[in-house]
């Protein structure tokens, strides 16, 4: 088995989570002209399944981040198939 690509892209908008946590939010990945990047989607609790099919990629939150601005650089993890749209 292969490893998954890691990518990394700029968060579009604002994410806050509890901090000592790692996390990896459901999220879309878009290519802006060129650049890379990410929306984490609401209705991130595991029984919402609304975002885990609009998602096409992982975003890690590291546990020591708690509060991510728009443009603050997050690693993904693109689903297996799945381009930047």
């Amino acid at each position: 088995l292969g490893k998954e690509p890691v990518q990394k892209a700029k968060l579009v908008g604002r994410f806050s989570k509890h901090h000592q946590l790692r996390m990896f939010a459901k999220a879309k990945q878009i290519n802006d002209d060129g650049v890379l990047r990410v929306e984490v989607l609401s209705g991130q609790q595991s029984f919402r399944m609304a975002s885990l099919l609009a998602a096409n990629c992982w975003a890690e939150i590291p546990e020591t981040a708690a509060d991510l601005t728009d443009g603050d650089l997050v690693r993904i993890y693109p689903f297996i198939g799945n381009e930047p749209v």
